[in-house]
């Protein structure tokens, strides 16, 4: 998608601090919330809801962030 935002840090079109990849998951610094900085967890490929995703990838969003 052209004019997603979430797309372009994946392609790494718009920088950022990225904190890991895989060959479904990109996760990097989100936005600093009052108690500190959110990561955001975001599948590699184009979707518009989370749960539009596969089950893998939703599995591997909530283990990851589990840790």
């Amino acid at each position: 998608m052209d004019d997603c935002i979430f797309c372009k840090i994946v392609k790494k079109e718009i920088p950022c601090a990225k904190i890991y990849e895989d060959e479904k998951i990109f996760v990097f610094f989100g936005y600093r919330t009052g108690i500190g900085w959110a990561f955001t967890y975001h599948p590699q490929e184009h979707i518009i809801w989370m749960q539009d995703a596969d089950n893998e990838t939703i599995g591997g969003i909530f283990k990851l962030s589990k840790n």
